[in-house]
């Protein structure tokens, strides 16, 4: 099995590796334009992965196949070609994929963005399907056959924020890839977690307004890692893209610094 690896940054000294997991629908290619320079910039050197049967890594063959626990051996993976314990910082998915993994293995600290909740996403998926049923609808076709077949922008204005011109926002879409419908059904399901003990340094962030991890359920994960979760007003799902990228970004390394 072939799983791309982008490597970002120098090794520095008193500072963690860090270990970057995307979220659905895509792959190591979102953290390139923004976050994996950025980082990079401030003196940490990491890996993003594309977990199998996303971006470049092979799977795509047997993608409905594949579950979150296939994603975790991935992301375990990834974490073995560091030089040292990593700070795993995952979005939506790849923040349920970092919490897994956190009660498997010691790790220097754990960035959760827009993540899954623990107790699964049934009631997030709800709350989208009673107040934005055509997008709970468009989520379905994109599930099943990627992100072009869906009605582009209907679920880009959902994605990104305002301050994404349009084009830019459904040509982002475009690069969106289906999904593994087991992996969208489990993570719907409660997970079995029991926090590590010591807890590691958590980062809890996202948005007010983001339809697909309501505020009420980021604020739930930061309560289950007994932490305070850091909000930003009208931040959207898809952070690490977005104009606005910088709001997540800042506060993620603020919070690195700390460790």
């Amino acid at each position: 099995m072939s799983l791309e690896i982008l490597e970002f940054g120098a090794r520095k000294e008193g500072r963690p590796p860090l270990l970057l997991i995307h979220g659905a629908y895509c792959g190591a290619w979102v953290w390139q334009r923004h976050f994996m320079p950025f980082l990079a910039s401030n003196g940490y050197h990491g890996i993003a992965i594309s977990l199998r049967g996303h971006g470049q890594s092979d799977g795509h063959s047997t993608l409905d196949l594949l579950g979150i626990q296939d994603f975790v051996d991935d992301a375990e993976y990834a974490a073995s070609l560091l030089e040292s314990a990593p700070v795993v910082i995952g979005h939506s998915m790849g923040g349920l994929i970092a919490q897994i993994m956190s009660t498997r293995h010691p790790l220097k600290g754990m960035a959760l963005l827009a993540a899954v909740p623990p107790h699964g996403l049934a009631t997030a998926a709800t709350q989208m399907w009673m107040e934005k049923p055509g997008l709970f609808s468009q989520l379905g076709v994109a599930l099943s056959m990627g992100g072009w077949s869906s009605n582009p922008q209907q679920v880009a204005n959902n994605l990104f924020s305002m301050e994404t011109p349009s084009w830019e926002q459904v040509r982002f879409l475009s690069q969106f890839q289906r999904e593994s419908t087991r992996a969208a059904f489990e993570i719907m399901l409660p997970q079995l977690l029991l926090a590590p003990t010591p807890l590691p340094p958590v980062f809890v962030l996202g948005g007010d307004t983001d339809a697909f991890i309501p505020k009420e359920e980021i604020a739930s994960t930061a309560h289950f890692w007994n932490v305070t979760a850091t909000i930003v007003p009208t931040l959207p799902h898809e952070m690490m893209l977005d104009e606005r990228w910088i709001e997540a970004a800042q506060p993620l390394i603020e919070w690195l610094g700390t460790l």
